[in-house]
């Protein structure tokens, strides 16, 4: 018995039904036929192939609305045929029904007056205007309410007064009577609300049992449901006429495109006229030169665009035409890739031409392909995004009702093996244990888990039609551009081609670096450097790869240093082997590489394998052995490639066999050796194609890094102290922003480089775009703040304009000048008196002491650039090191400024710490283990300045920093005036500020001065120290800078 009326998973946020779990029951309960009415067509290829598994026939119901006079009347349409579903299509993209179709139709009495007979035979005769009456029926509900019971009567009167055709077509929303909690959820989800447990719609909606519709229906109704059946033929998708717009007298195209191509860059002789025959005799067999013209297209108008476009990706770089043609720039010949990895003669599939552009202008090209093939031929991809674990436990947490913090909690306890795992493990379930809601959501979250949740466009996928393209995929109704309802691998079975434009950041940031270098040399282009220049591969040797594509791992950087690449080989072998599996043998071909002798164990091997010194790397080498010592063709060898990593093991076996029976004559032991080498080694093989082509970018990004620092660093770095940290460690000059000739980012100017506005926290974007606006008007900060609308309330903007030195050009350089401009503007705001009148009256505006200017800058930039702490130490005596120096080397002397620190006690009751320290280039933690801590603790607070003695240690993979020893190096003093009586007082203020700074009393009834002991040392951060002057008075409490050899809190003398 089959169900109409059912909306799957597919609905979005309407169903909880999974295809699959579906289609078996349904099955097993011995139905023929399986029907689906959703109101998108994203689960019909999934719906078919499960049919197809289950071997039953498959009904493909489309909920939609029929648009009469003014009333959508909800109806469900079944496709009949193949030329029915492409209606179907076309109904999805329009939203509903507007003309007559020849579609079998169920009419849902959902929102029209059943009750009203009047009503009732007018609505049935203007439907008789959209379709035949053999092909209308009116669904019957499930008499589960007093309203339905109601519908139901009245439906079975129309049919005694018109002789109109009923069918059982109860609502079906979720497999089981117990589902209907996860139904209420995703139904919360969808409206934004609580759940609600009373909403009486929403229980009996499960698949019903075969009893429940014979109690509920008669069996002339139900016997209507297999003569419903018996209408439908459909049981496959309709296939494209062809996968792309077939083009005209393309092959010649194609062949004399090349032919010219190929004389431009003086390759036309051999080996290339050959290879570029057999290339295009293969494309021509295979149908594919519309798509290679097509292809070659989109690269020209990207390149006349001056959209910068990747080198090649995957095994199209392994073809000569698309070199030719500038789809790609690495030379297959010379590189010695292989067209088969691309294009197999004896597999025909359809080829796969990936295109990487910078991520910043991809739109522009995703633009032009639509509109160059027309909204009829063209398309962006559709996918789905579906509920992960933690995705589902946070909004089914929303929808019971709970905190927040509540489902972050819950969420937390799910791992990489989703709800499965947690569900298996005592230790997490202890949380859900807590209370009934909490296992009341795990419980639901687990029904929802996997669902799909929304659509959306692929990131990267195009596809293209011969055909108008809603006759192959239903679209995306609603949307400007065309998006596809199938997906990536539903739209590849119906026979269409798709191209992959992806946005690749490392091209944008390559253009940039180009146009910033071009500034000083117009000539320069990153297509024509070396590829064999020296510092660049002392660079990558060195490991210093943070910022460069593919080398900025840790282990890539550990890998670099053992490989030492002296050319390019060496990278596009150490990108390769960088992987799971093959990692285990970078260690080998660095020792072979600089000299470790090894034997190979066949002649034939050693001529391929010599250039990655008898390591299988790629797999392309795999082919070349299987072609040289078994005698294969490239195609067919790509066919065992293929098979040994799919591990077929029929294949394999019987490819064993062959390789033994038509290999050269030698050591049959040595040859099966050598095929079960193959066998264990080509699963982890790279493509060599794709490689080559995407280690010509991190090889350009790696030239600029070696040649043109300034230019790497102000591209490729996201972050102002990164930013900074980077230049100060390669001795760059860093300025610091400008509102006179701003800049959003940062600049080169003269040897160094300036600091953009956006690097300046508090201001908006639009704060930015206005001051750029202004470049070169502002005259002081009082015009800036008129010029701007700046109010009292943004008074911080102007204070962090001048923390950071944005202000500085604006007063020659004066930052004290620019600081007195702004505290008159903050005092004059207010008071109702402007300075003359002030004056006028006897009164004096008040001094404001300057600030910190180094704490200044760093809350407005986040470091700092001209007046660091650490720049304006005394000489210490030691040449410290860098953070990153002693990381990778055993130990050494820091000068940090402490950031932050944590302590927590041990285990043995002790107490120990965690600082976060910077030395000016890096951020990074040290530990201070007790006995230290307990030696030195009064000076671990953020805000110090200390020589740190440390020492480099491993633990669990990652290094960290040791402390062995402190020395504070912020040569303060803190100088109090009072009398001895109040000393009581001035000890007990001490005891809550401890730290390490000296404090020297002047006791003014006695005339004494004495520097206290060490134990009596004090934090002088600011709320300290304002406290003090409150207490004793502003005149008498100073910190102030002193001679670096008083004595310290190490040795001080009691008091």
């Amino acid at each position: 018995m089959i169900h109409l009326n059912v909306r799957t998973a597919y609905s979005l946020l309407q169903s909880t039904i999974r295809l699959e779990q579906y289609v078996l029951q349904m099955t097993e309960r011995g139905s023929r036929s399986v029907a689906i009415a959703d109101d998108a067509f994203y689960g019909v290829p999934t719906f078919l192939s499960y049919c197809q598994r289950y071997e039953v026939k498959p009904l493909i119901g489309l909920r939609t609305v029929l648009r009469l006079d003014g009333l959508d009347v909800s109806v469900i349409v079944y496709s009949s045929n193949e030329t029915e579903l492409k209606e179907q299509y076309r109904i999805i993209q329009a939203g509903g029904i507007e003309g007559r179709t020849t579609m079998p139709l169920v009419v849902l009495p959902e929102n029209w007056k059943a009750s009203d007979p009047v009503h009732r035979r007018r609505l049935y005769h203007q439907l008789l205007s959209f379709v035949d009456e053999e092909k209308l029926w009116l669904g019957l509900p499930a008499p589960q309410t007093t309203e339905q019971v109601q519908v139901l009567k009245q439906l079975r009167l129309m049919r005694e007064e018109l002789a109109v055709q009923l069918i059982p077509a109860p609502e079906t929303r979720y497999m089981r009577p117990e589902d209907v909690e996860g139904f209420r959820a995703i139904s919360a989800i969808r409206e934004g609300e609580v759940m609600s447990n009373e909403d009486v719609r929403q229980k009996g909606l499960h698949v019903r049992l075969p009893s429940e519709m014979n109690d509920w229906f008669t069996t002339e109704e139900l016997t209507e449901l297999d003569r419903f059946e018996a209408l439908i033929r459909l049981e496959h998708l309709p296939r494209a006429e062809g996968a792309i717009p077939e083009l005209p007298d393309a092959d010649q195209k194609l062949k004399r495109l090349v032919g010219e191509r190929l004389k431009s860059m003086e390759l036309l002789k051999e080996p290339y006229i050959e290879r570029a025959k057999f290339e295009l005799e293969v494309i021509a067999k295979t149908g594919f030169s519309s798509y290679f013209l097509i292809v070659e297209d989109i690269v020209r108008f990207a390149r006349e665009s001056g959209i910068e476009v990747g080198p090649g990706r995957g095994s199209a770089a392994g073809s000569l035409v698309s070199f030719a043609l500038h789809i790609t720039e690495v030379d297959p010949v010379r590189y010695g890739l292989l067209f088969e990895r691309f294009l197999n003669p004896e597999r025909v599939s359809m080829p796969d031409i990936d295109l990487d552009f910078e991520d910043e202008r991809r739109e522009e090209v995703v633009s032009y392909v639509l509109s160059k093939y027309g909204h009829t031929h063209a398309a962006q991809i559709g996918t789905l995004a579906t509920f992960g674990a933690k995705a589902a436990m946070r909004d089914v947490a929303r929808a019971l009702g709970m905190t927040l913090e509540e489902g972050q909690a819950a969420s937390k306890q799910v791992k990489a093996g989703g709800l499965d795992e947690l569900m298996s493990s005592p230790k997490q379930m202890k949380w859900f244990a807590g209370s009934q809601k909490r296992q009341q959501l795990l419980r639901i979250a687990k029904q929802l888990e996997g669902l799909p949740r929304q659509s959306s466009v692929h990131a990267a996928g195009v596809v293209l039609s011969r055909q108008p393209i809603e006759e192959v995929t239903p679209l995306q109704p609603e949307l400007e551009e065309h998006v596809t309802q199938y997906n990536m691998k539903d739209l590849e079975e119906v026979g269409l081609l798709k191209i992959d434009l992806l946005g690749l950041r490392n091209l944008s940031r390559l253009r940039k670096m180009e146009d910033l270098i071009r500034e000083s040399d117009a000539l320069f282009s990153l297509k024509t450097i070396p590829l064999n220049d020296a510092r660049t591969y002392r660079l990558l040797a060195r490991g210093e790869t943070d910022g460069i594509f593919q080398f900025e791992s840790t282990g890539m950087k550990q890998a670099l240093r053992q490989v030492k690449p002296t050319e390019f080989e060496d990278i596009v072998v150490t990108m390769s082997l960088y992987r799971p599996g093959p990692m285990q043998f970078i260690e080998t071909y660095a020792k072979r590489k600089h000299g470790m002798p090894y034997q190979p164990v066949h002649p034939d091997v050693e001529d391929v394998m010599k250039p990655t010194y008898g390591v299988l790397v790629y797999q392309e080498q795999v082919m070349r052995l299987l072609r040289k010592l078994g005698g294969y063709s490239y195609a067919e060898a790509d066919l065992v490639r293929r098979a040994i990593a799919k591990k077929d093991t029929g294949t394999i076996a019987r490819e064993r066999e062959r390789f033994l029976q038509q290999a050269k004559a030698g050591d049959q032991d040595v040859l099966a050796q050598i095929f079960s080498w193959i066998e264990k080694f080509a699963g982890y093989g790279f493509n060599r194609s794709h490689a080559v082509a995407y280690s010509l970018i991190s090889y350009r990004l790696a030239y600029v890094k070696a040649h043109f620092p300034r230019v790497f660093h102000v591209v490729t770095s996201d972050k102002t102290t990164e930013l900074v940290r980077l230049l100060r460690k390669d001795q760059i000059p860093v300025y610091p922003p400008d509102v006179l000739h701003g800049h959003a980012d940062a600049t080169l100017e003269g040897p160094g480089v300036r600091l953009g506005l956006k690097a300046v926290q508090g201001l908006t974007k639009r704060d930015v775009d206005r001051l750029i606006e202004l470049n070169g008007q502002l005259k002081d900060v009082r015009t800036l703040q008129e010029t701007m609308e700046w109010k009292n309330k943004d008074q911080l903007k102007l204070r962090r304009l001048l923390g950071a030195g944005a202000l500085d050009r604006m007063y020659h350089g004066d930052r004290t000048r620019a600081f007195e401009a702004v505290e008159r503007l903050r005092e004059e705001a207010g008071t109702h008196f402007l300075p003359d009148e002030l004056s006028s009256l006897g009164l004096k505006q008040k001094k404001v002491k300057e600030p910190n200017w180094s704490e200044e800058e760093r809350e407005a930039l986040g470091t700092w650039v001209v007046h660091s702490p650490l720049t304006a130490l005394p000489d210490i005596g030691i040449e410290p090191s860098t953070i990153e120096e002693v990381m990778n080397g055993t130990n050494g002397y820091l000068v940090v400024y402490v950031d932050d620190v944590r302590t927590f006690m041990t285990k043995k009751q002790e107490r120990m710490g965690v600082l976060m320290v910077d030395d000016g280039m890096t951020q990074d933690e040290v530990v201070v283990f007790p006995r230290t801590f307990a030696q030195f603790g009064r000076s671990l607070y953020a805000g110090n300045i200390l020589l740190l003695e440390v020492h480099s240690n491993e633990r669990d993979g990652r290094k960290q920093l040791i402390v062995e020893r402190v020395r504070p190096l912020h040569g303060q003093a803190l100088f109090i005036r009072l009398t001895l009586d109040r000393f009581p007082e001035l000890e007990d203020w001490i005891q809550r500020a401890q730290g390490d700074v000296p404090v020297v009393c002047r006791f003014t009834d006695s005339k004494e001065v004495k520097q206290l002991a060490s134990a009596f040392s004090i934090n002088p951060n600011e709320e300290y120290v304002a406290e003090a002057k409150r207490r004793f008075g502003e005149e008498n409490v100073v910190l102030k800078r002193i001679d670096t050899k008083m004595v310290g809190p190490e040795t001080s003398t009691k008091s």
